[in-house]
Parts: structure tokens; C-alpha cells; sequence
């Protein structure tokens, strides 16, 4: 919605597959989040907090996938080896591990930032790309941990909401 100046709710409610009731119900409760405002009748707009919690977001079932995918190889330096990460539950793994020096050039060169895009996590790609003015050699491992521990936190807090079971009816399993 950040990108669209007027939603045509009827559009929207068909998007999303949901009936009057329960469209409205959900819009009234993202106004009373503070998401998002209504202008006027059938128009709304995000909120300063309803945008930066969408600039997080990612689709659930992506969620996963930049956690445990097998995705582009990225080389890190671990002592005299080097290895290859190729997720982000890889990565929280061995960062305290990984040569100070070698996160700082990773940083400054953008190669963390491009690969963490090419997972399928942008808004992480563009918070480590805002390291490169303000990290130091002694502090981006620090820096690194702390996004990349927050980061898996709340993509695991995403990805269980795929995994969840819908209420109403049970599946058949045949």
C-alpha cells in the first residue's frame, strides 16, 4: 500500500479473498494498530510505523527460504579456511567465527549486501548496506550480529505463520 496514493477496496477485498465483514474487521484493527489511517470513506494510507513494519516484510513462504534455502554461495574467512554459506541460518552460525577483517571488507565491498538481495531479503540487504558509512574494523561483527540475530528472529516468527493451521474447516487428507 505505500506505493498506491488511493486503494479501491473493493478491489482489494477480492485480492485478498475476503468477505465485507471481515475485510472491514481487519482494516479497523490495523487503524487501532496505528498501521495505517483512514483519509476518507473506503481510503487509506499507511501510517509512518504501518511503513516501516511493511518495508520488513517479506512474503512467509519466502521466509523460509532465505533461512534454510540453498541459495547463491557467499566465502567467508573462518582462521587460514575459507567456506561457503548459503543462508542466513548458516551465516548466524559461523559470524562470531568469521575474521573481523573479512566481515569489514564484505561490508565496505557490498558483496553481504548483494548476496543477502539475492536471497530474497531486501530490507536486510539495504540496513547492511547503511553499515558501510558508520562500521568500523572493531565494531561490524558486533554490528553484523546483532542485525543478522534480529533478522532470523523475526523471519522465523513469519515463516511459523505459514505453518500454522487455518481455522474453519480441517483439510481432507486423502
Amino acid at each position: 500500500m505505500s506505493g498506491w496514493s488511493r486503494v479501491n477496496t473493493r478491489m482489494l477485498m477480492s485480492a485478498v479473498n475476503f468477505k465485507r465483514t471481515k475485510f472491514y474487521n481487519c482494516i479497523n484493527k490495523l487503524i487501532r494498530l496505528g498501521l495505517i489511517d483512514r483519509i476518507l470513506t473506503g481510503e487509506y494510507r499507511l501510517t509512518e510505523q504501518g511503513r516501516i513494519l511493511a518495508e520488513r516484510l517479506i512474503d512467509p513462504s519466502e521466509a523460509s527460504k532465505v533461512l534454510n534455502g540453498e541459495g547463491e554461495p557467499l566465502r567467508l574467512k573462518i582462521s587460514d579456511s575459507e567456506i561457503e554459506i548459503r543462508n542466513l541460518n548458516d551465516f548466524r552460525s559461523v559470524i562470531g567465527e568469521v575474521e573481523n577483517e573479512d566481515l569489514y571488507q564484505q561490508v565496505r565491498t557490498s558483496n553481504l549486501s548483494k548476496w543477502l538481495y539475492a536471497l530474497g531479503d531486501k530490507y536486510l540487504s539495504r540496513e547492511v548496506n547503511k553499515l558501510k558509512a558508520i562500521a568500523t574494523r572493531s565494531n561490524v561483527k558486533d554490528r553484523l550480529k546483532n542485525m543478522i540475530e534480529e533478522r532470523v528472529r523475526f523471519l522465523e516468527e513469519l515463516a511459523s505463520i505459514v505453518s500454522l493451521p487455518r481455522r474453519g474447516r480441517p483439510v481432507r487428507q486423502y
